[in-house]
Order: C-alpha cells, then structure tokens, then sequence
C-alpha cells in the first residue's frame, strides 16, 4: 500500500492520542479524566489525572502519566505499574510511563509509529 508511516506520524501529537485515549476509556468504562495541577510528583513533566466515576461522581483513582525519556533514570519501552491498591477507601494510583523524546520549548511531541511497531 505503499504506506509511508513517517508521514502518518504528525497525525500522533500526543495531546491528541491522551485525548483519544481517555475518550475510549470513558466509553467502556464510565470515568472520566480530569487533570489534577497540585499533586506533586518525581518529576515535572508527570501529568496527573483525577479518574472519577460519571455515576456516582466519586473518585475512583489517579492516573500519572508520564511521557518522556529521561536518559539515566528513564528509558527503553512502555510500562505502567499500580502504585497504590485500592483498599481502606484509598482510590488506585497508576503510573503509565513511555519514552517519547521530548521535543524542544514550542514544538509539539509526536508518537512515531516506529517506536511502538
């Protein structure tokens, strides 16, 4: 088909994939996602999402998502962990980690196909 998959990558801006991503969780699931800006974290570039069930409007967990690579501390592959079980009327606390380079102040970050096939 003669598919040129560099040329499909600048369609995968990540905001755009997180967006989709959540998007199909909230249709199987019945969360939703909402970024949390004071909780702190290992890291600046982890983001932080409330996860809140639409029925009963409670929280159910957090979601840290953290994109990029970090040479030295952070690299190779995609991965998330349970941080926190729910019990004692704690909510989950995932991680969802991948190893995007981050790209320079004012461009957008792209997910290449190639780093996942």
């Amino acid at each position: 088909f003669h598919f040129d998959a560099n040329a499909f990558t600048q369609y995968l801006e990540i905001e755009n994939v997180t967006e989709g991503m959540f998007k199909q969780a909230t249709a199987l699931f019945n969360v939703t996602f909402a970024e949390v800006k004071d909780q702190s974290t290992i890291h600046p570039d982890i983001r932080v999402y409330a996860v809140t069930d639409q029925t009963t409007k409670d929280i159910v967990g957090y979601l840290h998502v953290d994109m990029y690579a970090r040479p030295g501390s952070k690299s190779g592959g995609a991965w998330m962990n349970n941080i926190q079980a729910q019990e004692d009327g704690r909510p989950v606390v995932v991680i969802c980690n991948m190893n995007i380079t981050k790209p320079p102040a004012g461009e957008k970050a792209l997910i290449g196909l190639s780093q996942y096939i």
